[in-house]
């Protein structure tokens, strides 16, 4: 069973099913937190000053029992002043943990944790698995409160193996290289922003870009170039810090059920403490580097599983809506057109430029628009517009819009700027630099908010069951021409395999 568990490396959570990490009679089972029933369990007991600041903590083995099977939206009603029945006999327990939250967040902001705000989308699908609705997941305080917790448990196991010089596999997420600041640096110099370009950029430098933008139009671009300048993170049995919590030593430790990550910190824990014979095994200790990297590829390979589901069955749920207008934002301006993303579904889809209507359409870099050399139409960076759904491949999850609308697509009262030489692009001058320039000069990288993006219960041992509909997998209307855009999609379009998980 370990030997599985290790081959799998962490659970995987698609819309509508879970690929354990355990045999589920263990995930579902003996391990799942039920309400009213006694579970094993490690407890750490911590202790924070009034600043956030850690001042005791211990390990335990114990049983546990759950008093209430809540939900984020239970919890947020409570927070907002309402009093869901469930929580009414526990409320005294979640004004201490609101309480405590609070002082941990401003610590947080002290220290100059990243503050990315990204999204993520929600599926949602019937017995039968038709998907009923694709939405954007809603973020509540409630979620923030969790990931705190799991923040502020994850760095105690990481400082108790360390006091005892004990063998940790720990979560670490460098700092951005330099290439990737400069190319931001180079992106965001003509939205009017300056990025330091530096081998040791801070934090609270990205912060500032971030909280400069909070509100305006580009705020989206802003938060995903920022995102795509960070490395990934990943597992590591040599502590190197992580750089988007901006915490010196971090480990991943509630989530045992489904990282094999935290089983290692676990066994660790038992071993150094003596809390029983079921520690980490000397043979184990000497593979922690190799299980460190099998599981980082694993985590890898999991996330862009999980993605990719999410967007075909987005594509399979808009591919029922094929000549639909839509309302769409350009998210990406390159040679070959324009990437459009739908913020109500969190789909993006491509537009061919030689598709552009009425007019033969020019990529000017400055303004970060295609304009008509006749017309003067224009179709700019983060501008609205009207699309129309004209071909979508589901399998290949490429979706191709067309112009609605014969009016231009521009920011009133934006004014773009030239855009910053690189420092590369100085030196050598070399054309291949500017690729994907518009759309954030640089690969996907790592997660820099919180603990555990996929923590607590808010995924997995609820998610809906059924079977996706395979015959739902099918090209669009319009396949005569399909070939021909989806070449340009590909072309235009920067593959990515963010790591969201932190």
């Amino acid at each position: 069973m370990d030997k599985e568990a290790l081959k799998r490396g962490n659970s995987t959570y698609f819309p509508d099913r879970v690929v354990p990490m355990l045999p589920e009679h263990l995930s579902n089972g003996l391990c799942s937190i039920n309400p009213h029933e006694d579970r094993a369990c490690m407890a750490l007991k911590m202790t924070i000053d009034k600043n956030g600041r850690l001042i005791s903590k211990k390990i335990h083995r114990g049983l546990m029992q759950s008093k209430a099977r809540l939900t984020y939206t239970m919890v947020q009603e409570f927070l907002d002043g309402g009093m869901p029945e469930r929580i009414e006999p526990i409320q005294d327990h979640i004004k201490n943990l609101n309480d405590a939250y609070k002082v941990l967040r401003k610590a947080r902001e002290k220290r100059g944790a990243l503050d990315i705000h990204g999204s993520e989308q929600k599926i949602i699908m019937d017995e039968t698995g038709a998907i009923t609705e694709v939405s954007k997941r809603i973020q509540f305080e409630a979620h923030q409160l969790i990931e705190e917790m799991m923040i502020l448990s994850n760095v105690s196991v990481a400082e108790l193996l360390e006091e005892k010089g004990a063998p940790c596999l720990y979560r670490v997420h460098e700092s951005p290289t330099y290439e990737k600041i400069d190319n931001l640096r180079h992106f965001l110099g003509g939205f009017g922003y300056k990025v330091p370009v530096s081998s040791n950029i801070k934090t609270i430098e990205l912060n500032d870009l971030l909280k400069k933008s909070s509100g305006k139009i580009e705020e989206f671009i802003v938060n995903e170039s920022v995102l795509r300048s960070q490395n990934q993170a990943r597992y590591d049995n040599e502590n190197e810090g992580h750089f988007g919590l901006a915490l010196d030593r971090y480990a991943h430790f509630t989530s045992p059920i489904r990282r094999y990550a935290d089983l290692i910190v676990h066994r660790s824990l038992i071993r150094s403490y003596k809390l029983g014979n079921d520690g980490l095994t000397d043979k184990e200790i000497s593979q922690l580097k190799s299980i460190s990297e099998d599981i980082s590829d694993l985590e890898r390979k999991s996330v862009k599983a999980e993605r990719d589901a999410t967007g075909r069955l987005t594509a399979i749920f808009l591919s029922e809506q094929e000549d639909q207008i839509f309302d769409g934002i350009i998210s990406g301006v390159a040679d070959p057109g324009l990437f459009v993303r739908l913020d109500e579904y969190g789909a993006e889809g491509f537009i061919p430029v030689r598709t552009l209507p009425n007019d033969f359409y020019v990529l000017d870099k400055e303004s970060q628009s295609f304009i008509g050399r006749r017309t003067k139409r224009t179709y700019q960076l983060m501008a609205t517009l009207k699309v129309r759904l004209v071909d979508i491949d589901p399998v290949l999850n490429n979706i191709i819009f067309e112009v609605a609308t014969d009016e231009s697509a521009t920011l009133e009262g934006f004014t773009f700027k030239a855009p910053q030489k690189s420092n590369r692009q100085n030196k050598h001058s070399d054309s291949r630099s500017r690729r994907g320039n518009s759309r954030g000069g640089s690969s996907r990288g790592g997660s820099s908010r919180g603990g555990n993006s996929r923590g607590g219960n808010s995924k997995g041992g609820n998610s809906k069951g059924g079977n996706s509909k395979g015959g739902d997998f099918r090209k669009g209307k319009n396949s005569s021409k399909s070939d021909k855009n989806k070449k340009s999609f590909k072309t235009g379009r920067n593959s990515s395999n963010n790591n969201k998980k932190s």
